[in-house]
Formats: structure tokens, C-alpha cells, sequence
């Protein structure tokens, strides 16, 4: 049987990870999901020993939500290698963490309006998207090897890309 956890988001509300790390353990969850659009869970900004801490004393883990900007298929090359790059230094962070979730968007591109229509270049250009993301996905097996963490994709409701 699976087990099943209810965690919660890292929440505006709170000032420090201390706080809620506390209302998790008040409501009775088991996870924060750390959230990169907040400055404070860049990767360059978590103190990683810190939160390991944490984990080990609160017998608490956390997720990890990837900043929701990021376009690992952007058409210019050097854009998709800056957010694969903090894509793969997060997954090399979720490790040693033993993170076993980060969440994504994907997001819609840039589109053209024209008078009766949208043209997403994701969908014109398809071939070179889906080249894209293959590539992504290769990197991130590559990074995450034998550990035990996956990468679920999120509210893409209106994605055109696929």
C-alpha cells in the first residue's frame, strides 16, 4: 500500500522557515514544499546543512517548487541553460536533502496575435520544443541517477506546448 503525506506550501504569511516549519507541526504535517519564487529558497540562498537540521529534528522533509518562470525549452539557448542550470543545482540540493519532489510549471511561451487567433511558438515550432525538453529530461535523469526523487509537472491547464 502507499503511503500517503499532506505537507504544506512555504506560505508569504510566515517570516522564517522556523514559523512554518511550526504550523506544520501544529497541523500535523509532514512536509514544506520550499518554494524558489520566495528569495530566501534561491538555491544560492538555502543554508542546506540548516534545513537537514531541520528535517532530522522536526522529523519533518520538504519539496521543492521550481520557480515558475522558468523556460528550460526557451528558444534562446543561453536563457533554457541559465534555468537548466538552476534546475540541476536544485536537483543536486534535493539530494542531499532527500528531497523526493520538485514540482514545475511549464510554461506557455511567447505567442503572436493575429486577428482571429493566437500562433503559440511552442506549438510552431514544435519539433525544436519537444527537442528541447528531451534534452531537459535527459539532463535531469542524468543529475537525479539512483535517487529517489521525481519531477511532476503542475497547473498546465492552458499549456499549449504539447
Amino acid at each position: 500500500m502507499r503511503e500517503v503525506s499532506f505537507g504544506m506550501p512555504t506560505l508569504i504569511e510566515t517570516y522564517s522557515i522556523e514559523q512554518c516549519v511550526g504550523l506544520c507541526k501544529e497541523l500535523g504535517l509532514s512536509f514544506i514544499e520550499l518554494n524558489m519564487n520566495l528569495p530566501e529558497y534561491q538555491i544560492d540562498a538555502m543554508d542546506i546543512p540548516y534545513l537537514k537540521s531541520i528535517c532530522e529534528k522536526e522529523d519533518i522533509y520538504f519539496t521543492i517548487h521550481i520557480d515558475e518562470d522558468s523556460n528550460v525549452c526557451d528558444f534562446n539557448n543561453d536563457v533554457a541553460s541559465a534555468y537548466t542550470k538552476t534546475i540541476l543545482s536544485t536537483i543536486k540540493a534535493a539530494k542531499e536533502l532527500k528531497v523526493p519532489v520538485l514540482n514545475m510549471h511549464m510554461p506557455n511561451g511567447v505567442y503572436f496575435t493575429l486577428p482571429n487567433k493566437k500562433v503559440f511558438l511552442f506549438d510552431k515550432y514544435k519539433d525544436i520544443y519537444m527537442a528541447k525538453l528531451r534534452e531537459f529530461m535527459h539532463e535531469c535523469e542524468k543529475a537525479i541517477g539512483d535517487k529517489n526523487i521525481k519531477i511532476c509537472v503542475e497547473n498546465c491547464n492552458e499549456f499549449k506546448g504539447l
